[in-house]
């Protein structure tokens, strides 16, 4: 069964949230108007909403120091990835996360 509340891809977990919270920074879009939710430390690999032909992106995210981003989506965008399947964000907001992995006495971030 799919859940349509979350969306995983590689190392980003998206989930549904009902609006993005006040006090957030809307952050600039990447020099090729894309929106990147993470970069790939390894590879050099973005997860991103691309921009259309007229340079505008369908996506927006928010930051703020200590809080996972938030992200939203004005009409459906796909996330892409050289790496994983696209997937297709439906309009609304989401909370973006990057999942980390326990070893022993610390965490280590997932790397894509």
């Amino acid at each position: 069964m799919k859940d349509e509340n979350q969306i995983r891809q590689g190392d980003v977990l998206c989930e549904r949230v009902e609006r993005v919270a006040a006090g957030l920074e809307q952050m600039r879009p990447d020099a090729d108007g894309s929106v990147t939710l993470a970069h790939g430390e390894v590879t050099g690999h973005r997860h991103r909403f691309r921009a259309g032909p007229d340079g505008s992106c369908d996506a927006m995210l928010y930051a703020r120091a200590g809080e996972p981003a938030r992200l939203t989506v004005s009409r459906p965008s796909a996330l892409v990835h050289e790496e994983h399947a696209p997937h297709v964000f439906l309009p609304g907001a989401y909370r973006i996360s990057r999942p980390y992995e326990y070893a022993g006495a610390e965490l280590i971030r997932v790397e894509d």
